[in-house]
């Protein structure tokens, strides 16, 4: 129960890092890791995995009925976090800036995943 709590929040603050430095390319471009920066990041990551966690769940029903649909879960789960990371990140940038936000952001964790198993170390990301 405690490895799982810990490896949930070190997953979010990979995220809320991973949307700093996405961020800091692409999007709005804040100065700092400031705290109300922070917290809006760290807000976002827990929706982000909240959705991913959901989406996983309702394709998977559906995939119990028609398999194919099974293969839809990553995809649907991206378009939605490129939402979350424009209503709760990045409210004043175009829809555009906040996909490339999400996307640089999904390649930077799944990057940290990969380095993570090559080291034999836990799936530090085993919700995405």
């Amino acid at each position: 129960m405690i490895d799982q709590i810990l490896i949930l929040v070190i997953t979010v603050l990979l995220i809320s890092l991973s949307l700093f430095f996405a961020d800091k390319l692409i999007g709005d471009k804040p100065d700092s890791l400031g705290g109300g920066y922070f917290v809006k990041a760290v807000i976002t990551s827990i929706v982000i995995i909240v959705l991913i966690i959901g989406t996983s769940a309702v394709v998977g029903v559906l995939a119990s009925i028609l398999p194919p649909l099974g293969q839809i879960a990553p995809i649907l789960a991206f378009v939605m976090g490129a939402y979350a990371v424009k209503y709760f990140l990045l409210k004043q940038s175009s829809f555009e800036k906040s996909v490339w936000v999400a996307l640089i952001t999904w390649v930077i964790i799944y990057i940290i995943d990969y380095v993570s198993a090559l080291l034999g170390g836990p799936d530090l990301v085993q919700f995405i």
